[in-house]
């Protein structure tokens, strides 16, 4: 593992061997893997294994490696169908050419909202065991409770994507696990939006503000404050996210008017997509589609605040 730091002291890293361990994993294991049980084989060491991949990766914790073989699916590196993990296209082409893997540090580690989740679906498997009188996996596996944390369904049908959760137990648990994943995230946002606002207090953000307010560019203002345009705007995101600027001129005059449409569109149709969803499907850029996304979840809430006054 190489690595290097950014301005803001983040690390990059590049993991181009450990992908690789977890590439030629899934080509050699005559088992069906997933990617807690992947993950577990290359972290966990055993005796009577013999396997000469296990193990390898011992020096990280099992979520760590659950996470990049996520973040190497995002990329497209790995698939995965009928809970079995394989190798794409892309995939089968890095082991004859391997190339550097970059990954933020944090990438590696849970959101906030994702630990928190983990949790609470702990305890309502537990307590729904309980009910039944039967052993909480029984309820839904833990490799069922990844996918629920990783894709965050919003009601019966995206449950039904997921495996092992056909119309028996979407029937019997469905309504559970959807109310539980919906408190999480309404609690998350509030939080957030807490955070959001002490953090605007800040110095560096009240002067981004008031140089944006006094008719500034993100560029010109990240030439007068020596730091890259990628944290203004992001800054500026956040400040709009709470309602201390309107970007919406800004995206006007600096987003081609058919591409901010085409993302706007997107997340209009697909409430609850993910930004890295979107950019799989529309390869727009992700610091547009994050203002797309911000733009439109703005909109539909005055639009229900207005229904509600009438």
């Amino acid at each position: 593992m190489k690595n290097s730091s950014t301005a803001t002291g983040q690390r990059c890293l590049d993991l181009q061997e450990e992908a690789t361990y977890i590439f030629r994993s899934i080509s050699s294991l005559s088992q069906k893997s997933q990617a807690r049980t992947l993950a577990r084989f290359l972290t966990q060491t055993s005796r009577s294994d013999p396997q000469p991949l296990r193990g390898i990766l011992s020096d990280y914790s099992r979520t760590q490696i659950q996470q990049l073989i996520y973040l190497l699916m995002d990329r497209n590196f790995i698939a995965e169908a009928s809970n079995t993990l394989f190798l794409t296209e892309k995939g089968r082409r890095y082991l004859l050419q391997p190339q550097p893997v970059m990954v933020w540090g944090n990438q590696l580690r849970l959101k906030s909202i994702d630990r928190v989740l983990y949790q609470e679906l702990r305890k309502l498997r537990q307590i729904l065991g309980t009910q039944e009188q039967v052993r909480p996996y029984i309820i839904f596996p833990d490799h069922s409770m990844d996918q629920l944390v990783r894709k965050h369904p919003q009601n019966l049908r995206e449950l039904q994507e997921i495996y092992g959760w056909g119309p028996s137990r979407c029937n019997k648990y469905g309504a559970a696990v959807l109310a539980c994943i919906q408190e999480v995230k309404e609690e998350h946002a509030n939080s957030r939006f807490q955070e959001l606002l002490n953090r605007s207090k800040r110095n560096s953000y009240q002067e981004v503000k008031s140089l944006y307010l006094a008719g500034e560019s993100p560029q010109e203002i990240a030439d007068k404050r020596n730091v890259k345009v990628s944290t203004v705007k992001n800054m500026l995101s956040e400040l709009y996210e709470i309602g201390e600027v309107d970007m919406y001129p800004w995206i006007e005059q600096n987003i081609p008017p058919a591409v901010f449409e085409k993302g706007a569109d997107y997340f209009r149709q697909n409430k609850n997509s993910r930004i890295k969803d979107a950019f799989r499907q529309l390869g727009i850029d992700y610091e547009i589609l994050k203002l797309c996304r911000l733009y439109v979840s703005q909109v539909q809430e005055r639009e229900e605040e207005f229904s509600v006054h009438e």
